[in-house]
């Protein structure tokens, strides 16, 4: 009778080993899956930062742009008003000349 009980014994060990075993397994399998979901969502949230950062990027290149095309437009106007300038001086200085004759 010992040998039976040493074999009940052995298999109540293994079927509590294998039980322990599969719920380690179990939990295991579900730790991975909640990494891979936080990880996908991590990813995500990554991957529209990226979108929004690029979107942001090429609006103040735009507004870059625009800001150059507008910085030409004053420089080309100061450039205007100077020569005119330098002409009404011209004027009133050729004016001035005579009138000290």
């Amino acid at each position: 009778g010992s040998a039976l009980s040493e074999a009940t014994a052995l298999r109540l060990q293994f079927e509590t080993a294998s039980a322990a075993a599969a719920r380690s397994s179990e939990l295991s399998a579900r730790r991975l899956e909640d990494l891979e979901r936080s990880f996908q969502l991590r990813e995500g949230k990554l991957i529209r930062d990226k979108e929004d950062l690029a979107r942001r990027h090429d609006a103040a290149e735009r507004a870059r742009a625009e800001l150059d095309r507008e910085a030409k437009g004053l420089r080309e106007r100061n450039e205007q008003l100077r020569m005119r300038l330098a002409h009404a001086t011209a004027k009133l200085e050729a004016a001035e000349a005579r009138l000290a004759e």
